[in-house]
């Protein structure tokens, strides 16, 4: 009887390797370096926030398009939110993370903030 395994033998010869993967084929969003980065340029500050872009690429539609289209964000890595509080992007950045948000955190600096607004 034969068995196959679908586990790896770390002992088979280096002719069974796997072939490398073509590098002349088109990336996407999911084949992104995990270590590339974009920033966020938040408020009329532009404080930046940065993140991987794997993340914002894949829980975002929206930046999919704007990192990985043909935009000025794709060529930069950076993204403007200039009418945004950086409250709000601390948030999306914890949300990218973790897919969670803990209100507790923020809401008193959000208040705060909202009673400094010119």
């Amino acid at each position: 009887m034969i068995t196959t395994s679908t586990t790896a033998n770390p002992t088979r010869n280096s002719s069974e390797a796997t072939p490398a993967i073509n590098s002349k084929r088109k990336r996407s969003s999911e084949d992104s370096c995990p270590a590339e980065l974009v920033t966020f340029l938040v408020g009329r500050d532009k404080e930046p926030f940065t993140v991987h872009k794997e993340f914002a690429c894949r829980y975002s539609p929206v930046l999919r398009v704007a990192f990985t289209g043909p935009f000025l964000e794709e060529q930069t890595n950076t993204y403007r939110l200039d009418y945004v509080n950086p409250s709000v992007v601390r948030l999306l950045v914890q949300w990218l993370y973790t897919q969670k948000i803990d209100l507790h955190i923020e809401i008193d600096s959000v208040l705060e903030r909202a009673e400094n607004v010119d």
